[in-house]
């Protein structure tokens, strides 16, 4: 399963992380799914065989849909 990080994914509150929170607006202006740009990432931990399966997946849904804003970049 992949899925939005969460901070207990890496160690709780006393671990030293690189945190960004997905209800802020500057989370989604990315060029790029994170999922693309996180390859190497993705492929380390589900292996190579999950990452192309989950991307081929992930960018024909992609294609064949209209992608809306997230709530909180259409409230800005």
């Amino acid at each position: 399963m992949v899925r939005e990080w969460e901070r207990r994914d890496w160690g709780g509150e006393e671990t030293d992380i690189w945190w960004w929170c997905t209800s802020d607006a500057q989370a989604h202006v990315g060029t790029a799914p994170v999922y693309a740009q996180m390859e190497d990432e993705l492929t380390a931990i589900c292996g190579p065989t999950v990452y192309v399966w989950l991307r081929t997946e992930l960018d024909r849904r992609s294609s064949a849909s209209v992608v809306l804003p997230h709530p909180t970049v259409r409230r800005t």
